[in-house]
C-alpha cells in the first residue's frame, strides 16, 4: 500500500510519530500544506485520520 498524507506544519510531528508506530515498513509520502492542496497523486490512497487509526489497529 502507498499512502499520501497532507498535513499542516503544526500537525507534522504528531503525524510522523503516529505513522512510525502504525506503519514502520510502509512507503509514505507526506505533503506539508501551506494552503489547501489540490494536488492529485496517482497510485496512492487518501485516508482520513479515523481511517488511518483503524488501519493501524488492524496491522
Amino acid at each position: 500500500m502507498k499512502l499520501v498524507v497532507n498535513v499542516r506544519r503544526t500537525q507534522l510531528r504528531g503525524v510522523l510519530e503516529e505513522l512510525g508506530k502504525s506503519f514502520p515498513d510502509m512507503e509514505i509520502v507526506i505533503n506539508i500544506e501551506e494552503e489547501e492542496s489540490k494536488e492529485k497523486t496517482p497510485d496512492y490512497q487518501r485516508l482520513t485520520t479515523e481511517q488511518l487509526k483503524r488501519l493501524g489497529k488492524e496491522t
